[in-house]
């Protein structure tokens, strides 16, 4: 009896699920049915040049011949709520387990995947071709660690590991059962804290709709160890920067557990990098004020905040959210002491440009992690509220960025930083509003992103920090002009 392969077995559980026969099957696809019980029992697999034909012809019939409680279980199964996401969810599961198992067919000469293979040698691109398994794609319950050398890696390396280049693919609805743990080695040698915080950064921006935690291990330092809970893991010692040795690739239960157990017992909170938390749990405790009142305060800001708004403006705004009358007056009075820290506190605020012209553009507004769109007259007074700002004396120094420090992330969304000595924390811009706002939970990730602050504030590049007020006021000037054509032409409208 041949043994069935991953794709055979994930046709047959699908085809079952919505009581789908090989003849029904055959007929859609025009094919004779002998094919099709070929593919189910692994004898063979869809000829590669029109696999994806057929792929969606199946993932479409399947969803539309689903019975409503055959459809519930694979809504559940694949954690999506519409038919035409299912039926791309299942047609990806199709084609990873389709191309999976047709890897093997060339690499060993059989359908069927030993338990354990071994390599002695693989260049890093080979292994990160190996590391990417069919068990990623699941979605109802993932559970991942890995240790990896990643900060001692090539860019292009890092940016194909972390798939920062195509995360922002992936449906952002919340994954709660996934979860993914990274031991990074952050303890190297020469550090670039302005690539290597933006990389990070950028990583748990991507990541916010899983539960994506980072942990500081000096045991991953030239190490890729991979492993997927109960599903498969592979190993390897990276040496040279670019190659692989002793790789070992597993699908046997046992040996993944014990890996996956090892790891985890590296993953320790006094070690975690970044703790989640919500804006909300920042205001009701003390978080946020601690913050406006410690000592040595920098930001770095990456779109507008509340914290430019004149007193009536951010009373005016409050309206908008949905909170009780005691939270509002809380909020307003919180928002008076932040008035008060910029004109006495010596505040270093770093702001992107980009930050300004999109706020005069489109008017979208980060209001304590909600998105409120200001219209033309409101976003006039913000504009010259930092400009009234600037001109008076006081203790607080404002610099803008001009363009980006990173050409691999010139087009990602910037974040927010907020550094003191009480408490740090990023401010992400993403779509999960609710996994926006990340602690900086040990002195490593602190001491990092203090590093990476000091290297932008101090650059000498005037052209790229803007600390000359009277260049400026210029931009916040040409930004209000902005603002007030805008308005114009709304009223001719």
């Amino acid at each position: 009896m041949e043994k069935k392969n991953r794709f055979s077995i994930l046709l047959e559980r699908l085809m079952g699920t919505v009581n789908l026969k090989n003849a029904t099957l055959a007929a859609e696809l025009q094919y004779d049915v002998s094919y099709i019980s070929k593919w189910i029992n692994g004898k063979t697999l869809p000829s590669e040049k029109s696999v994806a034909q057929i792929l969606h012809v199946i993932s479409d019939y399947i969803v539309e011949s689903a019975t409503s409680a055959a459809l519930k279980t694979l809504y559940i199964e694949y954690q999506v709520d519409v038919p035409e996401d299912l039926k791309q969810a299942i047609y990806d599961n199709l084609e990873a387990e389709y191309f999976y198992v047709k890897g093997l067919t060339k690499t060993i000469g059989a359908d069927i995947a030993p338990e354990t293979q071994n390599y002695a040698k693989l260049t890093l691109y080979q292994f990160l071709k190996k590391m990417s398994h069919p068990a990623l794609r699941q979605v109802k319950s993932l559970n991942v660690i890995a240790a990896i050398d990643l900060l001692n890696m090539e860019h292009d390396v890092r940016l194909q590991i972390a798939q920062i280049d195509t995360a922002s693919q992936i449906l952002q609805r919340d994954f709660p059962e996934v979860h993914f743990s990274l031991l990074i080695n952050f303890d190297i040698g020469e550090k670039d804290y302005i690539y290597d915080c933006i990389f990070i950064i950028n990583m748990l921006t991507n990541y916010t709709h899983i539960n994506f935690k980072i942990y500081n291990c000096i045991h991953s330092y030239d190490k890729i160890v991979f492993c997927a809970k109960d599903a498969y893991c592979i190993t390897s010692m990276l040496l040279g920067g670019n190659l692989c040795y002793q790789v070992t690739i597993s699908e046997d239960k046992k040996m993944c557990k014990t890996v996956y157990q090892r790891l985890a017992t590296l993953c320790t909170r006094e070690e975690l990098m970044f703790r989640k938390c919500t804006m909300r749990n920042l205001l009701q405790g003390s978080d946020y004020i601690s913050q406006m009142l410690s000592e040595n305060l920098c930001w770095l800001l990456g779109h507008m905040t509340e914290h430019f708004l004149p007193e009536e403006l951010h009373k005016e705004l409050l309206e908008y959210l949905d909170i009780s009358d005691a939270e509002r007056e809380k909020m307003q009075n919180i928002h008076l002491l932040v008035e008060e820290v910029l004109k006495k506190s010596h505040v270093r605020i770093l702001l992107y440009e980009t930050a300004l012209s999109q706020f005069a553009i489109s008017g979208e507004l980060d209001f304590y992690n909600n998105k409120i769109l200001l219209d033309t007259r409101q976003r006039e007074q913000c504009l010259s509220y930092i400009q009234n700002i600037i001109h008076e004396e006081n203790a607080m120094e404002l610099r803008i960025i001009h363009g980006h420090f990173v050409m691999d992330f010139q087009f990602n969304a910037n974040p927010s930083l907020f550094l003191s000595n009480n408490l740090c924390y990023l401010r992400l811009d993403s779509k999960n509003i609710q996994n926006n706002v990340t602690l900086l939970n040990i002195n490593i990730a602190k001491k990092m992103f203090r590093c990476f602050f000091e290297e932008i504030w101090s650059h000498s590049e005037e052209d790229v920090v803007i600390s000359d007020w009277r260049k400026i006021e210029s931009i916040l000037k040409h930004m209000k002009q902005s603002v007030a054509l805008l308005k114009k032409v709304d009223k001719e409208i």
